[in-house]
């Protein structure tokens, strides 16, 4: 079976970064056409205490918890795509958008003909059991099939 678009969920965690590549592989073989790399910002998590917390609490560094400017958000995603991709990076679709990660991911890929979504167990976002909180919630919900890198 061949899948014309993948919907990577990238949150620039390690987790992320080894779902663009389990992505890219299957380009490679010619199992996949096209990746598509989303990263959902949620502005819920904006200033809030309890997320820079919490974070830090799981190991994760907090840098900046106000909002930037979606060229620079999109910026740093490109950065992040180019260094886990080396050069394939130019292959891959970039697409940032604000609101609530797991409704985006499960929207984009419903709205955009997306055949497979890859998504880490656990990113930056997701600070819950052996999954994560989106990855739990889009493995539940999605009507397409669902790869979980850990």
């Amino acid at each position: 079976m061949a899948y014309k678009t993948i919907l990577v969920a990238y949150d620039k965690s390690e987790q992320a970064n080894r779902a663009l590549v389990a992505a890219r592989e299957f380009v490679e073989v010619g199992l996949a056409d096209k990746i598509v790399a989303l990263t959902a910002f949620d502005p819920r998590e904006i200033g809030e205490s309890t997320f820079a917390v919490t974070a830090r609490m799981a190991g994760f560094e907090v840098e900046d918890t106000h909002p930037r400017p979606d060229e620079e958000l999109f910026a740093e995603v490109k950065d992040a795509v180019d260094a886990a991709l080396g050069d394939f990076a130019s292959e891959v679709e970039i697409v940032v958008q604000h609101g609530v990660p797991q409704g985006l991911v499960l929207k984009y890929a419903h709205d955009h003909g997306c055949d497979l979504i890859v998504m880490g167990s656990r990113g930056l976002g997701a600070i819950q059991g052996l999954l994560g909180s989106v990855s739990q919630a889009v493995l539940q919900h999605a009507d397409i099939p669902v790869l979980i890198i850990k």
